[in-house]
């Protein structure tokens, strides 16, 4: 499953970042960004006017099992061979 993430970097005291994390939040923003790039909502308040299709379909999601711990000993030579061997 992929995830979207929005975050104030810790330590950050910076007003405008934490302005930009309220107003994505929304859920008037939330839900015109679901219905711009079929995505569900976090916010609550922005699922009755959310896409409806996105909605469903992401609630019907699993989590994935992923093994983190090898994922992170792995990726810089996994990532190396796609761009040496596909790109």
């Amino acid at each position: 499953m992929a995830t979207q993430h929005i975050a104030k970097v810790a330590g950050s005291d910076n007003a405008k970042a934490e302005e930009f994390i309220n107003w994505f939040g929304s859920g008037e923003i939330q839900a015109a960004w679901s219905n711009e790039f079929f995505t569900a909502p976090v916010n609550k308040d922005a699922l009755a006017e959310a896409n409806q299709d996105a909605v469903q379909q992401t609630d019907s999601f699993k989590a994935q099992d992923i093994d983190w711990p090898t994922v992170a000993k792995n990726l810089p030579s996994w990532i190396e061979k796609i761009e040496l061997q596909y790109l």
